[in-house]
């Protein structure tokens, strides 16, 4: 396997974990349609895996961002085979293959995503490569609320379910983790991690960047509160204005969007529908000469995207016209931005515009923001004291190195214009010597007949005539 499952780290003072963590779709994709395609690219999960039980089981169970649930479902495929639509090809747990799982308690209570969940505990594999092992507490459900395999929920409190055995007080009563923070670190748009117990910042590990601590500063670090709505958490940041700057520099400002939410089980970014015009009459020029698509599905609402000819000459064209849009936030005094570098995802003809609008008058006050937002700028998060930590260094870090690529192809124009010059300064001095040397050639040819005809005596008339006698 490329990563072990799970990893303990002790660094010194610090105690945290690092698991690896990959995206996969909610819906099957059959690839028939645009309609299925889209759909698998913004509807997806984050999924960890890990190894459990005896003989080891490796199962993938997701991250829960909204619940305190630490479960896992017993081989849940008749939930699955309900709803047809859903993809199914994740590896589950099968308790009656497990001789070390046991049961700790008699009575079952419910979850925020089960009902009837028996506590139980198993041994869970943490490093694979020398059999480390540990055991840890999770609920059974026998029945589930929705389809799903599992799940490590990430918040410690909820309004109405046991708040002490949660995933993240369990590894810490462990000993596994310092504190409750928790960060997802994209290192490509491959290698993710999820970081448990410690801030990026106070830690330094090359599985998650080889220049890790030069990518956070704490210095850099401001912080928000939770959005709490209606007793459910929301990651959730106050906006103050969103700007649409086109390529000529003329701007649109919207004033009645108030929020950002980050939602990382999104691989899209969803707009309000009162946006939804002014991508319209963007795309419109291209609709028309068949360069370019607009598609509509239905969800729990009706969502509208747009997708291109993967050519070109298209893209060429988008690039130079397409605008970039900015969100101030003052509470973190920043300036969020995503352009078309972030906006766009290539998938074989098709280039597909990850922006998205959901006819729902309702949220026409917030943009719903995913994996483009996600993993160019960086966020933590302390469910104890409800704070969302927000990294300012991650994106200056990109700038830097923008500018360092700006600068480097300076200087390969300028190393360009070098060497042209003395090429040309070359060729002169060429022409000039070899000029030179045929002059010289023909100056001493010249000379040398000169000084052959001055060997001749010229004798007077006079003398001659007086020597002849």
């Amino acid at each position: 396997m490329k990563y072990i499952f799970l990893i303990l780290f002790f660094n010194y003072a610090f105690c945290y974990l690092i698991i690896p963590l990959k995206y996969l779709p909610i819906y099957k994709n059959k690839s028939s349609t645009q309609n299925e395609i889209y759909n698998s690219i913004i509807n997806i999960k984050l999924y960890t895996e890990l190894g459990i039980g005896t003989p080891i089981q490796n199962i993938e169970i997701p991250l829960d961002f909204y619940s305190n649930d630490f479960y896992i479902s017993d081989n849940p495929k008749d939930h699955f085979n309900k709803s047809s639509n859903l993809f199914s090809n994740i590896k589950f747990f099968r308790s009656s293959k497990s001789i070390s799982l046991y049961s700790l308690e008699d009575t079952f209570l419910d979850g925020n995503n089960f009902y009837l969940g028996e506590y139980s505990e198993d041994i869970f594999y943490l490093n694979l490569t020398n059999n480390t092992k540990i055991k840890l507490e999770f609920y059974l459900p026998i029945k589930l609320k929705k389809a799903e395999s599992g799940g490590v929920g990430l918040l410690l409190y909820t309004s109405k379910y046991n708040s002490e055995r949660t995933f993240l007080k369990c590894i810490k009563r462990k000993n596994l983790i310092d504190n409750y923070y928790w960060n997802i670190i994209y290192k490509n748009d491959k290698d993710i991690f999820l970081l448990l117990g410690n801030l990026p910042h106070e830690i330094n590990h090359t599985l998650i960047n080889s220049d890790f601590n030069n990518n956070f500063n704490k210095d850099d670090i401001k912080s928000i509160q939770y959005e709490i709505d209606n007793g459910n958490t929301k990651y959730s940041i106050n906006v103050d204005n969103i700007i649409i700057i086109y390529q000529n520099k003329s701007k649109l400002n919207f004033n009645d969007i108030k929020k950002i939410e980050l939602n990382y089980n999104s691989g899209g970014i969803k707009l309000p529908i009162n946006i939804f015009s002014l991508y319209e009459q963007f795309f419109e020029k291209y609709i028309s000469f068949g360069y370019c698509f607009k598609n509509e599905f239905n969800m729990t609402m009706k969502i509208i995207f747009f997708y291109c000819k993967n050519e070109k000459i298209i893209i060429d064209e988008i690039s130079t016209n397409f605008p970039e849009i900015k969100f101030h936030s003052n509470d973190l005094n920043y300036d969020f931005d995503l352009d078309i570098k972030d906006l766009f995802y290539t998938n074989d003809k098709y280039i597909y515009f990850l922006m998205f609008f959901e006819n729902d008058n309702s949220n026409n006050n917030r943009i719903i923001v995913g994996k483009p937002f996600m993993k160019k700028y960086q966020f933590s998060f302390e469910p104890d004291k409800k704070l969302i930590y927000f990294y300012s260094t991650k994106n200056k870090k990109s700038e830097i190195k923008d500018n360092n690529i700006n600068n480097n192809e300076n200087k390969k124009y300028i190393f360009i214009i070098i060497v042209i010059i003395c090429a040309f300064v070359l060729i002169l001095a060429f022409i000039f010597f070899l000029f030179k040397f045929f002059l010289m050639k023909y100056m001493n040819r010249a000379k040398k007949a000169y000084e052959l005809e001055d060997e001749y005596e010229y004798i007077p008339k006079k003398d001659l005539i007086i020597n002849n006698n």
